[in-house]
Order: C-alpha cells, then sequence, then structure tokens
C-alpha cells in the first residue's frame, strides 16, 4: 500500500547576506596575532565565511526538502497512528516497525557520514582553538615571570600591595552585589 506524504517542506531559503568576524586584538604580545586580526576582518575573508556559512546552510536545506526528511517524518506519523487511542490503527502493544535503513544510489548512507564528517571537523576546531588559547596562556605566563624577574624587590611588593588591595575592593562589591543571571 502506498502513503503519500502527511507532511511536506517545499521551498525552503536559508542564507546569510552578511558575516563579520568582528576578531579584534586587544593587546597583542606578538605580531602574528595582530596580522590574524587584519587577516580575519579583511572583506576576503567576510566573504569566503559568509560563502562556506551559506554552502552548510544549502546543505541543511537540501537535508530538509529531501527524501532523508519527508521519509523520517512519513515514519514517524505512520508509528503514530499506532499510539493514538482515538486512531483505528491503535494497538495496545504497538512495537517499532523495524525499516530498511535510508540509502543513497550508491548503497551508503552519506548524510550520516557529512553529519559525522561536519561533527569531527567541529571537534577539531574547537580543540584547534582550545590549544592555541593554552599555548598563548603559558606564552603570556612565561612572559610575565621573566617581567617580574627582571623588577626590583621594592616593585615587587608594590605590586603585591596593589593586588591585595584590589582584591579586598572586589570582595567587598561582591558582598553587596547579586548577579543577573
Amino acid at each position: 500500500e502506498e502513503s503519500q506524504p502527511s507532511v511536506d517542506i517545499v521551498n525552503l531559503t536559508l542564507s546569510i547576506a552578511k558575516l563579520d568576524l568582528n576578531v579584534t586584538c586587544k593587546n597583542c604580545t606578538s605580531e602574528g596575532l595582530a596580522k590574524l586580526d587584519e587577516q580575519l576582518n579583511s572583506p576576503d575573508a567576510v566573504e569566503q565565511a559568509r560563502e562556506a556559512a551559506n554552502g552548510i546552510l544549502g546543505y541543511i536545506t537540501q537535508l530538509i526538502e529531501g527524501e532523508f526528511l519527508q521519509t523520517q517524518a512519513d515514519r514517524f506519523i505512520n508509528e503514530a497512528t499506532k499510539r493514538c487511542p482515538h486512531h483505528p490503527k491503535y494497538a495496545i502493544n504497538a512495537t517499532n516497525t523495524k525499516y530498511d535503513p535510508l540509502l543513497d544510489s550508491r548503497g551508503r548512507d552519506e548524510t550520516v557520514s557529512f553529519l559525522i564528517a561536519v561533527a569531527v571537523s567541529v571537534l577539531c576546531i574547537i580543540l584547534a582553538f582550545v590549544v592555541v588559547g593554552y599555548v598563548v596562556q603559558r606564552y603570556v605566563r612565561q612572559r610575565n615571570q621573566v617581567w617580574i624577574r627582571s623588577l626590583p624587590s621594592s616593585r615587587i611588593l608594590h605590586i603585591a600591595t596593589q593586588q591585595k588591595r584590589d582584591n579586598e575592593k572586589q570582595q567587598e562589591l561582591d558582598k553587596d552585589s547579586v548577579a543577573l543571571i
């Protein structure tokens, strides 16, 4: 028995007109970070980021409009009729129907493979940011230690006193403040 689609998404359009990366180096200790700031804020980088985002949105649109989502929606509605006590096909002890996996024309599930590839790519990017953040933090900490060692002890004592005063002031403010979130 061939059934007609019961839910269908037609002509879905998603796009990004402008994607501004807005990267600003507040206190760059390296010439490379300043250059990275310039490169990421360049019109070419903004355009490439916009094109990449629109490409991903285009793929998502194809998934939503395509057979994959349609088949999943049809399966969901088919199963729902068995679970609804007001429907004639209701079954008290209904079990989920076993469906064949959704395969593309080459016989493998390309959609899931692509989504896994995207997830792995995003995780790699996040990992790269974490590693870069850690390296920058270590570098700044190391430079700070070298700078502190170069100071006379009277200056170090003055800095420590100022930090203690600032911490006490912050604790006093924290006692009288309430977080908004």
